[in-house]
């Protein structure tokens, strides 16, 4: 609360969290696209094919044709230059066509032989290099430093140790794969701010800067008190009364391990702690109430029969 994350209400009824985007690596990235720009529409895929085959006629084009902007965003975020596109539906070729406008390699399955000669072969043929400009329209925003090759971007992003590290390298396949960051950023679901720094700090340290440094500062495992005999021992010792008298305890546990240890102390948490590893839960007395009337109570229990 001193922190003004938790927070009460106004009439004092309820509780409110409130969470800071500086606290967030990001937004695990949407499957829903709503931005028209971005991935085309069906009208924009029939004129794709109207500019391929200028001579035909509007119903003799394909039926279902996909708008070559879809493809480029879907080969960005699940492909790196040089990877292999396999599209078991060739149908007009778009897939095929788009994977190779962007420098993939691609394998097409069609069934239909008339299909393939109508449409794919000729979608494919004639397919310069400038065509990915005028249908992509991607330009980069923010320059990337060459500290490594664009298909290494990508396959470091799938060896990362952590997702917050496996999202940045793919941050920086795709803007080295020539999307704009706000793009890539989108695509991931980084914040467009955060990405700018993560670019930024990748083109000023290198390939270091992007590991996530939430590891370096987790502590090291710590040394258990207990070898593996002296928990079995602790084990059966709790089978039995606990020295003294009484029920075994966090603290009579951790008074236990630092006689068996030879420590000066150990504290009451690490004996909870090792009293529950052996299969224990800690007792607590049944707390009484400064007011009860011990005679009552007895006169209760022998009229209820308990």
């Amino acid at each position: 609360m001193a922190t003004g994350e938790i927070r009460f209400t106004e009439n004092g009824t309820g509780i409110r969290r409130r969470t800071y985007l500086r606290d967030h690596a990001g937004l695990p990235a949407s499957s829903l696209w709503t931005d028209l720009g971005e991935t085309g529409h069906n009208r924009q895929a029939k004129s794709e094919l109207k500019r391929l085959f200028p001579g035909g006629q509007t119903a003799d084009l394909f039926k279902t044709p996909k708008p070559e902007r879809l493809l480029y965003k879907i080969l960005r975020v699940a492909t790196a230059p040089g990877d292999i596109v396999l599209d078991c539906f060739l149908g007009s070729g778009t897939t095929a066509a788009v994977a190779q406008k962007t420098g993939r390699r691609w394998v097409g399955i069609e069934w239909s032989a008339e299909t393939v000669q109508t449409y794919a072969r000729p979608r494919l043929i004639w397919n310069p290099w400038w065509l990915s400009l005028l249908c992509c329209g991607m330009t980069r925003t923010l320059p990337l430093h060459p500290h490594l090759p664009t298909q290494e971007l990508a396959q470091r992003s799938r060896q990362a140790p952590t997702p917050v590290e496996a999202r940045r390298w793919q941050l920086l396949a795709l803007v080295a794969d020539e999307l704009t960051v706000k793009q890539a950023a989108r695509l991931v679901g980084l914040n467009y701010d955060y990405a700018r720094r993560v670019i930024h700090r990748y083109n000023r340290e290198g390939p270091m800067a992007l590991r996530d440094r939430r590891l370096e500062a987790r502590a090291p495992g710590t040394r258990p008190l207990l070898t593996a005999e002296q928990q079995q021992e602790l084990a059966q010792a709790v089978q039995g009364p606990a020295p003294g008298g009484g029920l075994w305890s966090g603290p009579v546990v951790a008074r236990w391990i630092a006689e068996k240890t030879g420590r000066e102390q150990v504290r009451p948490q690490r004996g909870h702690d090792y009293l529950r590893r052996v299969g224990m839960s800690p007792q607590r007395p049944r707390p009484r109430h400064t007011k009860a009337d011990p005679a009552a109570q007895e006169a209760f229990k022998k009229k209820s029969g308990g």
